[in-house]
């Protein structure tokens, strides 16, 4: 998804400015916070927390599997972008 113009910027700044030429009229929101299965601390956001679109944008691939299996139990959640696992 990326290229060298996306360099020094946060994968959700890169993909939020990408969308955006795209679709200039979406609204997207992005949160630069830690994603884990459940809420642990104010600091973190819980897959329950989540709506709408997801991009699983994380480089571990035991922290993709376990947030993906989180995101199949929230019925809030339209669609996931996972490019990544099999």
């Amino acid at each position: 998804y990326y290229d060298t113009q996306d360099l020094g910027k946060t994968k959700v700044e890169a993909l939020k400015e990408k969308l955006l030429l795209i679709n200039p009229n979406a609204v997207i929101n992005i949160e630069n916070k830690k994603v884990m299965p459940t809420k642990e601390s104010d600091d973190v956001i819980g897959i329950e927390e989540l709506t709408g679109y997801v991009f699983l944008l994380v480089d571990s691939m035991k922290t993709r599997e376990n947030l993906w299996n989180a995101i199949k139990q929230n019925k809030n959640i339209v669609h996931c972008w996972e490019s990544r696992l099999g």
